[in-house]
């Protein structure tokens, strides 16, 4: 009932910044033709990455924008797919007054002919409202899953149509295409996004090395530090290791080093890289092991082979594993993510665990992945290489 009443009163004060943006003098319109929103993460971004080409390859002849995460706007701009790519920090935009209305103003002075939201579990305080303030003739969207169903009364009006889609757990790459097809009227094939001929920037390392991400973008969701050593044990000296991630992940890094000294020669990036010098690192790389996080999204889009060590906040089968339901022939799948959890029924709970823990803790459904398992799927990366495990 408080967060309820709270999302009311958040609500409210954001429609007063649009009414206050109405009474504004109004500027020139700028008019374009096709708007694509895209709110999500680095990893469900890189995932959407094919169903965008094939938007862009059937509406060739037109100017596509798109809205999205700042921290997607430099994949975005490699893909050549966009006239123009508006990044919006999320969580300003949802936190800071000044920035929200700044933004919102700048949009208003944009008209597209059509404006698609690609996002399933809408959220109407960011990519729904965005939808809402942009003059558009028509306003797409997926008509979603329960996330905001409180307020999915009044958001789902803002849209001229809603798609729906089936109501069970499908990889999220097959749901959006769902939508794609509906807006292209036309058949196409799964595929999972391909981003190899994006970035291809030189970036000297070792000959040989693995790339290790040892957060995520909760650390409660990181693997134990002790366990991921003895994972770290089983790569062979002559490969060096390479470790990635945000500031927030020295800490980690840190304490690895008092804790242990690994054999391999260690080469320390937190913190250090952008974006696209991460991503070069991978495609460079032999392998890349992290967290449920969007590195492994991105190894698997730069066809190089991950190990993915997955808690159960989401449900299983929307992110991880990759999986196709219309899937039918064996194909080579050694740059697929390697997927390791241990099923509970608590799984799907939104990362809200009703299990008590230390904050220093991984929450149980990844402290309790198996080791063994994790030891097993690196020993196959090393063994074959490239070739199908």
């Amino acid at each position: 009932m408080l967060e309820k009443n709270i999302n009311k009163l958040i609500l409210i004060c954001f429609l007063l910044i649009d009414f206050i943006i109405n009474l504004t003098k109004k500027n020139e319109i700028e008019r374009r033709e096709i708007l694509v929103v895209e709110f999500a993460n680095i990893g469900d971004f890189i995932l959407k990455i094919v169903s965008l080409k094939k938007l862009k390859k059937e509406n060739k002849d037109k100017r596509m924008d798109l809205i999205c995460d700042i921290s997607c706007k430099s994949i975005a701009e490699r893909t050549g797919y966009f006239d123009r790519v508006i990044g919006i920090d999320r969580k300003k935009f949802l936190r800071k007054i000044y920035y929200r209305y700044s933004v919102l103003k700048k949009l208003k002075k944009q008209e597209y002919e059509i404006s698609i939201n690609l996002f399933y579990s809408r959220n109407i305080f960011a990519d729904d409202w965005i939808i809402k303030n942009i003059k558009s003739k028509e306003k797409i969207g997926l008509l979603g899953d329960n996330v905001n169903r409180n307020f999915y009364k009044i958001s789902n009006n803002w849209y001229t149509k809603l798609i729906k889609t089936p109501e069970q757990i499908l990889f999220e790459t097959e749901r959006t295409n769902l939508l794609v097809r509906e807006l292209i009227n036309l058949k196409f094939k799964n595929e999972y996004s391909d981003i190899t001929n994006f970035f291809n920037d030189e970036f000297e390392l070792s000959k040989e090395f693995g790339v290790i991400f040892l957060g995520a973008s909760n650390l409660k969701r990181a693997y134990p530090l002790e366990k991921m050593i003895e994972v770290l044990k089983k790569i062979p000296k002559e490969i060096d290791l390479v470790f990635c991630g945000t500031e927030q992940e020295l800490k980690l890094y840190q304490k690895l080093e008092k804790i242990y000294v690994l054999k391999n020669k260690k080469i320390n990036l937190i913190g250090k890289t952008t974006l696209v010098e991460s991503i070069n690192i991978i495609k460079n790389s032999k392998f890349v092991i992290g967290n449920d996080s969007g590195p492994v999204h991105i190894a698997a889009a730069l066809k190089k082979p991950s190990i993915c060590i997955l808690g159960g906040g989401m449900d299983i089968g929307r992110f991880f594993p990759y999986k196709f339901s219309d899937e039918k022939s064996e194909e080579k799948k050694y740059f697929l993510p390697r997927v390791i959890y241990e099923e509970k029924k608590c799984f799907g709970c939104g990362w809200k665990c009703k299990y008590k823990t230390k904050k220093s803790d991984s929450w149980p459904c990844i402290s309790e992945v198996s080791l063994e398992k994790i030891q097993n799927e690196l020993e196959k990366i090393l063994q074959k290489g490239s070739e199908k495990c």
